[in-house]
């Protein structure tokens, strides 16, 4: 499968001083696809064809506006938005990439890949009051340290300088995912090891080093994983995950909420099995957490989650055309599909959905089709991988 790699649109604009400014704080590019389709009047192919594509890019800020805003924000603004940001869409578009463009009947439809410039988009929205500026943006601790069948805790804020903990990680993929700041571990920032190892009962240090560092909410907690011999299956691994979150307001010290979940998985073998089980225990956490953005900074937090999916196997572009039309139309609570890269036989998708990634990618796998069919092949912290097979016709 090949994309033809031509450019439709290119440009370059001035922008007001406070624009140029918050532009370079936000500076970012991020790709999404676009669909348009507008009438052929006579034989007017051309003039159809520069209406679906201003429609295609303006469909590629559609969704990459609803990424950053809440959704009952991004509906009840959506006449603003229309008018200010929608109707411009060569404002913030800086380059196309056809995907596929075709007359259909008396229509002309094109799909894009649009690169759409997020520094001038984000800028734009918090002119329009519908994001915090930069100096407002939540700057999230997240101290949540893990210890392994009763040993030792660990955590990025130890004095030894450990890698981040699985919930750590998973915990701030989701700050950062809804557009909020990290504060990060310094060379002077390590914290005791009786921090590390009672960080429920040494809250105010914790909240101490958080405030000395600027950040203005805290996520502080602790988890564990215990492992051994399969229930079901005395040759299968079984991990068992504890994780339990308390959200902070730094300055006040107020408790913006708990919350605690379990989770149990049995595996052929061990491999990466603590770090899977603490995922799936932190996925069944996310709703809350995603609830707590939204209540720091109402505006800002996108309701729906993400999930990535890389696909493989491939042999058209039709092939992949097909499977992103069922995901969006048979399958509910899918809000949209953008296509992060592409090459031949592969495609990296990013799904947001009203509910869990898993559930999600259950649904896609039972979609049917008539030339091929779908198997996980696997799940990684970065996403789900999923083969497309060919079947006998």
């Amino acid at each position: 499968m090949r994309v033809k790699e031509k450019t439709f649109i290119s440009y370059s604009a001035i922008l007001a001083a406070v624009i140029l400014t918050l532009t370079a704080v936000y500076a970012e590019s991020k790709k999404f696809e676009g669909k348009g389709a507008a009438p052929i009047e006579g034989y007017d192919i051309r003039t159809a064809r520069t209406l679906a594509l201003k429609r295609a890019m303006r469909s590629a800020i559609e969704e990459a506006a609803g990424s950053l805003i809440n959704p009952k924000v991004f509906t009840k603004k959506y006449d603003m938005l229309n008018e200010k940001v929608f109707k411009h869409p060569k404002k913030f578009v800086t380059d196309t990439i056809p995907l596929s463009e075709a007359r259909k009947g008396d229509m002309y439809e094109v799909v894009v890949w649009a690169d759409v410039d997020m520094g001038a988009l984000r800028a734009a929205l918090v002119k329009l009051g519908l994001l915090p500026p930069p100096e407002k943006v939540p700057r999230w601790l997240v101290f949540v340290p893990e210890s392994f069948n009763g040993g030792a805790p660990v955590s990025i804020w130890a004095q030894a300088g450990s890698s981040r903990s699985t919930v750590e990680s998973e915990t701030e993929t989701v700050i950062l995912k809804y557009g909020y700041h990290m504060v990060r571990a310094g060379k002077n920032d390590a914290l005791d090891q009786e921090v590390i190892d009672r960080p429920v009962e040494r809250t105010a240090t914790i909240l101490e080093l958080a405030k000395r560092l600027g950040a203005t909410h805290a996520l502080i907690g602790k988890s564990s994983v215990f492992s051994g011999i399969g229930i079901k299956n005395k040759a299968y691994r079984l991990g068992t995950a504890k994780v339990r979150l308390t959200a902070y307001n730094v300055e006040s010290g107020e408790i913006v909420g708990e919350t605690g979940a379990r989770a149990a998985i049995e595996v052929p073998d061990g491999d990466k099995l603590e770090e899977k089980v603490l995922r799936a225990a932190c996925g069944k956490l996310r709703g809350e957490l995603v609830g707590w953005m939204h209540s720091v900074n109402p505006t800002g937090a996108a309701g729906f989650d993400e999930a990535i999916l890389r696909l493989h196997g491939f042999t058209s572009y039709p092939e992949y055309a097909s499977l992103i039309e069922a995901v969006e139309g048979k399958i509910p609570g899918v809000r949209k599909v953008r296509l992060i890269s592409m090459s031949e036989g592969f495609a990296e998708v990013e799904v947001r959905y009203a509910g869990d990634g898993g559930e999600l990618v259950r649904k896609i796998v039972g979609l049917e089709f008539k030339l091929f069919r779908l198997k996980l092949q696997g799940e990684t912290s970065g996403g789900y991988s999923i083969k497309v097979i060919p079947t006998p016709h």
